[in-house]
C-alpha cells in the first residue's frame, strides 16, 4: 500500500465518523495501542 492511500483512507474514515484531525491525533497519542509514535503522516 502506498503512503498516499493509507492516507487518504484514514481521512476518509475520519471523516465518515465525524472525528476532527486533532481529536483522532489525541486519542491515538493517548491509547496503549495506538500509534504513539510521534511520526505523522504529511
Amino acid at each position: 500500500m502506498s503512503e498516499v492511500f493509507i492516507r487518504e483512507r484514514i481521512t476518509e474514515l475520519r471523516v465518515l465518523k465525524g472525528v476532527s484531525e486533532y481529536q483522532m491525533s489525541y486519542d491515538l497519542g493517548r491509547s496503549r495501542r495506538g500509534f504513539a509514535c510521534g511520526h505523522t503522516l504529511k
